[in-house]
């Protein structure tokens, strides 16, 4: 029983990793399709999502993302499946078929260049109200 539960508590581990490993990819690839306001948002977002997930996972297999380009949004999911050996958890029981084990991000498309304008606004308004000129 000790055995069965300290395996239990590293694919708990092996779990919480990839998932986190997942949220930050899929974020950060999201992030990194969002700058871009040309054409190629999907294409670039494609290949992020790709390259971060490659070497990032502990346990986690047979990884897929999705990638979803709106007008405003950016947002890439990442699906995959941790496998539990039946033979390692020292359980008489058969086979299952692994945890789901999922991660998404999202990140707001903005132009740059109206976003710095709208900075600028706020930072006169606030110099305004403070008395500076």
């Amino acid at each position: 029983m000790i055995l069965t539960v300290i395996v239990l508590l590293i694919y708990l581990s092996f779990f919480l990793h990839d998932r986190c490993a997942m949220n930050t990819a899929a974020y950060q690839a999201a992030l990194r399709g969002s700058r871009i306001r040309t054409g190629e948002v999907f294409g670039t977002t494609e290949r992020a999502a790709a390259d971060l997930i490659k070497d990032a996972l502990l346990a986690t297999g047979s990884v897929s993302h999705e990638v979803k380009v709106t007008g405003e949004d950016v947002t890439v999911a990442y699906e995959g499946t941790l496998s539990i050996p039946a033979n390692v958890l020292f359980l008489p029981i058969t086979g299952s078929g692994g945890i789901r084990v999922a991660g998404k991000g999202t990140a707001k498309r903005k132009d740059p260049i109206k976003f710095i304008r709208e900075c600028r606004v706020v930072e006169n308004a606030i110099g305004h109200f403070r008395g500076e000129e």
